[in-house]
C-alpha cells in the first residue's frame, strides 16, 4: 500500500469509527496504535507485522460493543472492528454492485459468517419476509454470531454451526491467531475437527424455495463450496459474491462459472457473479 493510499485509508477509517457509538476510546486507540506502527515500518508485509504486534500486545482481543448509524448492534474484538466491520459496512464488500445489495424478501446464504457482520446487515435488509442462513464452524465465532443476531432482535436468521464444502461429513479446521482466518485448507499449529455440510444440503434442510444471494468467505475452499452448491445454482441462479486467493483457484472458478452460465466482474479482492439468463 502506497503512503498516500494509507493516509486516505486512515481518514476513511477514523471517519467511519467516529460515526459509530460505543467504546470509542478503545477503538480510536487501536487505530492510532495500528497506523503509528504502519507508517514507520519500511520492510516486509506491513499490514501483517502491525497486526501481529497488536495481537502480541493483547490489544486486538479487547472486546467492544458498538452501534452503527443504521442501528445495527455488535459485540466484537478490536481487530474485527478494525478490519471486517470497516470492510463490509464502509467498503461494501460483497454488495459493491447494486444487484448484490440484499432486498426485502430475499433469501441469502452467508457461508463463512464469522461473527455475523454481513449476516446481521443482510437480515436487516431482507426483513420479515426474507431469510439469512448464516454458516460458521468455529465455536467462539458461532457464539458471537448468535449473540449479535439476538442483540438485534432478528428472527429471520438461521444460524448453522458447520463448515461448508463439496461433501457433508467432517474435516480438520485449522485455527489461526485471528478468528477471521480459520481455514480448511491452510495448515496451522492448532486444529479441531468440525462438521461439514454442503449448501445443497442446507437448502434442503431448511426447505428453501429459492435463493437470491450466496456470499462466500471461507478462507481458501471456494471451489469446493461451489461444487457443493451445484443443484442450488442450477435451480435458482443466485448471485454469488466471493473472495479467491490464487491464480489456480481463479482459473478453476472461472471454468465453473462459465459452465454454469454465469458472467462475473472482479472488483477489489472480490468476484461478483450473476447468471446470464
Amino acid at each position: 500500500m502506497a503512503l498516500s493510499e494509507a493516509f486516505s485509508n486512515i481518514f476513511d477509517n477514523f471517519r467511519f469509527h467516529a460515526s459509530i457509538r460505543g467504546d470509542r476510546f478503545l477503538r480510536f486507540s487501536y487505530l492510532i496504535f495500528y497506523y503509528s506502527i504502519f507508517i514507520f515500518i519500511r520492510w516486509g508485509d506491513r499490514y501483517l507485522r502491525c497486526l501481529n504486534w497488536l495481537k502480541a500486545s493483547g490489544l486486538s482481543d479487547l472486546r467492544v460493543r458498538i452501534e452503527t448509524r443504521e442501528g445495527l448492534k455488535f459485540e466484537m474484538d478490536l481487530h474485527t472492528a478494525f478490519d471486517p466491520l470497516f470492510s463490509i459496512l464502509h467498503n461494501k464488500d460483497y454488495f459493491l454492485l447494486d444487484e448484490f445489495l440484499p432486498k426485502p424478501g430475499n433469501v441469502v446464504i452467508d457461508a463463512g459468517a464469522n461473527i455475523g457482520i454481513y449476516s446481521v446487515f443482510a437480515a436487516s435488509r431482507v426483513g420479515e419476509t426474507g431469510i439469512v442462513v448464516s454458516i460458521e464452524p468455529f465455536q467462539a465465532n458461532f457464539e458471537a454470531l448468535s449473540r449479535n443476531v439476538e442483540m438485534n432482535g432478528l428472527k429471520n436468521v438461521r444460524p448453522v454451526k458447520a463448515g461448508v464444502d463439496e461433501r457433508a461429513g467432517s474435516a480438520k479446521l485449522y485455527v489461526h491467531e485471528r478468528a477471521i482466518n480459520h481455514s480448511l485448507t491452510r495448515p496451522s499449529a492448532k486444529s479441531m475437527v468440525i462438521e461439514l455440510k454442503t449448501i445443497d444440503g442446507i437448502v434442503s434442510e431448511f426447505g428453501l424455495s429459492w435463493v437470491d444471494i450466496i456470499k462466500i468467505d471461507t478462507e481458501g475452499n471456494v471451489p469446493q463450496v461451489l461444487n457443493g452448491a451445484k443443484d442450488t445454482i442450477a435451480r435458482f441462479h443466485p448471485r454469488i459474491a466471493f473472495e479467491h486467493d490464487t491464480p489456480e483457484e481463479s482459473k478453476n472458478l472461472e471454468s465453473f462459472l462459465r459452465d454454469a452460465g454465469y458472467r462475473w466482474s472482479d472488483l477489489r479482492t472480490l468476484t461478483y457473479a450473476c447468471h446470464e439468463g
